[in-house]
């Protein structure tokens, strides 16, 4: 198992597309000095018709799985994840190599969409395409997603770690860990427009604030609070 094997089946089954983006922890391990190894999964935004042209091709290189509602990471973080269950956009490829983790995206004029089924989307800015950045690991080159967007998603596990009196335990992790090492680089007013434009959306109609409030994970984010901890950690 080993992470270039993991970029190896990914270069494959986008057969040269450039609509993707790696996401996860090489989305900014190599903007902060490669404080630790990535591990055995890659995690990646692929367009979603670039996916279906190719599905042959990911389903040649291992077993693909197609997750539910509750077992996509921050959506469990919802509590639409405890009365929605559907089939959503996000797949586990299991290779030789490890896991690739897949969510499909759509683009349109103003915005990004996360596929969460049923009709359900986690919209955000169509600016966070635009920043994508080419990194490199180990030899490798790759389209990678701006890394406020991981910046943001580990921010709600602390959130979420303050809120139930557990942000003790939450320090110990390697994710605290990566939001610190990640403080430094973060683009603060990308981040503040990143955090407001993160939206659950049914189609292209946004939910209006109340059910954000209750069904949007990332609505518990205070990121004016948290860089004021992680600044002074």
């Amino acid at each position: 198992m080993s992470t270039s094997g993991l970029f190896d089946i990914l270069f494959d089954v986008l057969g040269g597309s450039r609509h993707y983006m790696v996401t996860g922890s090489l989305s900014f391990l190599p903007l902060t000095q490669e404080h630790r190894e990535p591990g055995h999964d890659l995690d990646v935004f692929i367009r979603r018709d670039v996916f279906e042209a190719r599905r042959s091709a990911f389903e040649r290189a291992g077993q693909l799985r197609v997750l539910r509602v509750p077992e996509v990471a921050v959506a469990a973080t919802s509590k639409v994840s405890k009365v929605f269950f559907p089939r959503t956009g996000f797949l586990h490829l299991e290779t030789d190599e490890g896991t690739l983790d897949v969510a499909q995206y759509e683009e349109e004029d103003a915005s990004v969409r996360l596929i969460l089924g049923m009709g359900i989307r986690f919209a955000m800015t169509r600016v966070f395409s635009a920043r994508r950045s080419e990194l490199q690991w180990r030899g490798f080159r790759y389209s990678a997603a701006p890394p406020e967007f991981m910046f943001l998603t580990k921010a709600v596990g602390y959130s979420l770690a303050v809120r139930d009196g557990t942000a003790g335990e939450f320090e110990r992790t390697k994710h605290y860990a990566d939001l610190v090492q990640m403080a430094p680089i973060i683009d603060e007013t990308f981040a503040r427009q990143l955090l407001r434009s993160l939206r659950v959306a049914w189609r292209r109609i946004d939910f209006p604030q109340a059910l954000q409030r209750l069904l949007n994970p990332y609505a518990i984010v205070d990121l004016h609070r948290l860089r004021a901890v992680l600044m002074s950690s």
